[in-house]
């Protein structure tokens, strides 16, 4: 598999931190969020919040 296809095949993850600038909310507002049930986040191995791309396309598309 060349590195083009394999590069295709990998999601980029985001922090909170990272998340929380994409969307233009601090991070601790998205914990609240994922605490309420208000939105449904991924978790790395050792249980820190991870984003995905589409993930915070769609906060970011509900907050408009």
């Amino acid at each position: 598999m060349s590195n083009k296809n394999l590069e295709g095949q990998v999601k980029k993850k985001f922090s909170v931190s990272q998340a929380g600038k994409r969307i233009g909310v601090h991070p601790n507002t998205l914990r609240n969020w994922e605490r309420k049930g208000l939105i449904k986040v991924q978790r790395d191995r050792v249980g820190n919040r991870i984003f995905s791309k589409e993930e915070i396309e769609k906060i970011k598309n509900f907050l408009q």
